[in-house]
């Protein structure tokens, strides 16, 4: 099957309450195991604030996934993020060179990309990977141990 018709843009919070109201499954679950209690919406907003970047792919017209990268207090560290919709799942071949570009943008900003995925969510693992970040299964992290920390870069310059 063909790839669905995409376009990047510049994330808007339009885009990002759209997306948190049809967020994957996984996605979900990340968040909620991440940030129990909170707001979706309001996550996705902060996230989108306080990103240095931040962009949004639409599918047919629909905000499909955001992603960007967000400064930390340790100099030198970035945290990259991504939540979609299942509209994902119809571009995400697609759109592989251009995330990996971006990626090679953050790796070129910052001495360290880190984050956490949740340990089900195996489209995202796979994803990470394909980008080149590395993941500690060996060492789950979190109140349920449902997390693992990935990241690229020079971990021991940090």
């Amino acid at each position: 099957m063909a790839d669905a018709a995409y376009t990047f843009e510049p994330g808007t919070p339009e885009a990002a309450a759209y997306i948190a109201a049809h967020l994957r499954d996984q996605d979900r679950a990340e968040l909620a195991v991440m940030h129990p209690g909170e707001d979706a919406e309001r996550l996705l907003l902060d996230a989108l604030h306080g990103a240095r970047w931040c962009n949004v792919v639409r599918v047919e017209g629909r905000p499909a996934l955001i992603y960007g990268v967000t400064d930390t207090a340790h100099a030198g560290i970035g945290v990259p993020w991504l939540l979609a919709t299942p509209d994902l799942y119809r571009i995400k071949e697609a759109v592989r060179e251009v995330a990996m570009a971006e990626v090679r943008l953050m790796a070129q900003t910052y001495v360290v990309l880190f984050n956490q995925v949740h340990a089900e969510n195996t489209t995202a693992i796979e994803w990470l990977e394909t980008l080149g970040f590395t993941i500690d299964r060996e060492r789950p992290v979190g109140p349920t141990r449902a997390l693992y920390n990935f990241w690229m870069g020079d971990i021991a310059r940090v």
